[in-house]
């Protein structure tokens, strides 16, 4: 009330942060985002304009700032270009101008980085809009994830960066492509495999 006993109303608004992530998205989405969800970056040293790591953060972004439409579209866009694979159901890499000069898949290899940040924006996607899909997308790579990408090594399972040879006994390991908080996520929402993640987790704290 006033001081002239005239009623006022008070609106909840942005913070300034908050209006500097909203403009930042928007002029995302207007220069990046193109036909109905491809994030098309710079070109790469391996002359992809799209990679599957650029799709899983700019879901986590959408998912940030409660943009479901913009969310479902990068992700569908996903599972029509890069969800592909014969043997499973992890995203292949790039996507750009081929040898051939047609536009098509550049690296059809998988990066664990990319599926880990994926399924975490599918499960953030859950928790946020409640829709079963979602969760029922991060089950299907996190199935694949355990048994392509991850390694026994000693008393450790830990994350090889892509899928290699399963004969081969050098597998490669880069501490950096470990994301032990999606790890945790994993466990929570798993049916069957929750004390796997929270081990593999734990041994990346480690």
């Amino acid at each position: 009330i006033s001081t002239n006993g005239d009623w006022a109303q008070v609106y909840k608004i942005k913070s300034d942060e908050g209006v500097y992530l909203q403009d930042g998205w928007a002029a995302y989405k207007q220069n990046f985002i193109k036909s109905y969800g491809q994030v098309v970056t710079p070109k790469d040293q391996l002359g992809s304009t799209t990679r599957s790591i650029d799709q899983a953060s700019t879901m986590q972004i959408a998912v940030s700032e409660n943009d479901q439409q913009t969310f479902d579209g990068v992700w569908q866009w996903t599972i029509d270009h890069f969800q592909n694979r014969i043997d499973d159901k992890l995203l292949s890499s790039g996507w750009g101008i081929t040898p051939d000069g047609k536009e098509g898949l550049t690296d059809t290899n998988t990066t664990s980085s990319a599926n880990t940040q994926a399924g975490l924006a599918l499960i953030m996607a859950h928790e946020k809009w409640g829709d079963a899909k979602y969760l029922a997308g991060a089950r299907r790579l996190m199935t694949d994830m355990q048994s392509k990408e991850t390694r026994r090594f000693g008393d450790k399972i830990l994350q090889i960066p892509f899928v290699t040879n399963p004969n081969d006994p050098s597998y490669p390991i880069n501490p950096s492509y470990g994301d032990p908080y999606a790890y945790e996520k994993f466990a929570q929402y798993s049916e069957n495999s929750g004390e796997f993640w929270k081990k593999m987790a734990t041994d990346y704290y480690t």
